[in-house]
């Protein structure tokens, strides 16, 4: 276990936890280039996990027979339960980035993700000190929470001062460290902070070619500042009209593909074409 802070413009009292695994420890010229480290082939009979079916939906629709890519998976919560990136890694030999911001799931995520570069902090346009608050899946940081999500999920939400302290930083910062240039998955779910995190990554230092965020219709107006966003930044909206499972995926989550990114992702031939919105 490492503890990073300082460097980069972080203030000496912002420190984030990682488990860094050596395939990231290795690297000592940066940018570092992860995709090249694993072979093997795609092992379909390996079960998805993803809560709505995400995973399934992106390697039947983008990511057919993609292997050895590089996911960042923000909201990684405990990088079992309702995995958006578990299946890529285990059956595909993708390896990767995970950020999760509870300090008790990042304890898990740690020890049950260990291949994995795994980091406890949340992500922010700025060096800050932010709550948490636990829920499992709609946890989240309460600053960043809508007061739709709160009335919903957090009923009972008190005095925030009470709640356990994390440290929010930039997302570039966290991937300077490990020089992260190139991402083929990007994942966000993060409790209501999602346009947070966007407006935290600096899209034009790093290539990424998909990137799914939720958007579960909670704060309407951030979906759509989300979405311009990434437009601005050159991504695509995907219409989520293919099976498998679109249905249960759609009322939760968008999915954005960069515009150059389109000859390097291919579908299931079971689906004749990936639609745009």
């Amino acid at each position: 276990m490492q503890v990073v802070g300082g460097g980069d413009g972080a203030p000496p009292d912002i420190q984030v936890k990682a488990h860094v695994p050596a395939w990231a420890a290795a690297c000592t010229s940066k940018p570092c280039r992860y995709m090249q480290l694993k072979s093997g082939s795609v092992n379909m009979d390996y079960p998805f996990s993803a809560e709505h079916g995400e995973d399934a939906w992106l390697v039947h629709n983008l990511f057919w027979e993609k292997r050895n890519g590089f996911y960042l998976e923000v909201g990684a919560m405990d990088g079992v339960s309702a995995s958006n990136t578990l299946w890529l890694h285990k059956a595909a030999n993708w390896t990767g980035m995970l950020v999760e911001a509870d300090p008790d799931l990042a304890q898990a995520l740690f020890e049950q993700r260990p291949e994995s570069l795994t980091v406890n902090a949340a992500v922010c346009s700025d060096f800050k000190t932010v709550h948490w608050k636990g829920g499992g899946k709609t946890g989240g940081i309460v600053e960043f929470m809508s007061q739709k999500f709160k009335e919903e999920h957090h009923p009972d939400l008190g005095d925030i001062s009470q709640l356990p302290q994390v440290a929010c930083v930039p997302l570039q910062y966290l991937l300077g460290i490990w020089g992260v240039v190139e991402v083929d998955f990007l994942s966000i779910d993060v409790g209501g902070a999602e346009l947070e995190v966007l407006q935290a990554a600096d899209l034009s230092q790093m290539r990424v070619k998909v990137i799914l965020v939720q958007t579960d219709g909670s704060n309407p107006s951030q979906d759509r500042a989300a979405a311009e966003l990434l437009a601005a930044a050159g991504f695509e909206p995907v219409r989520k009209l293919n099976d498998p499972p679109a249905s249960r995926m759609a009322q939760v989550s968008s999915v954005f593909v960069h515009k150059t990114a389109w000859p390097e992702l291919a579908h299931s031939p079971a689906i004749s074409e990936v639609v745009l919105e």
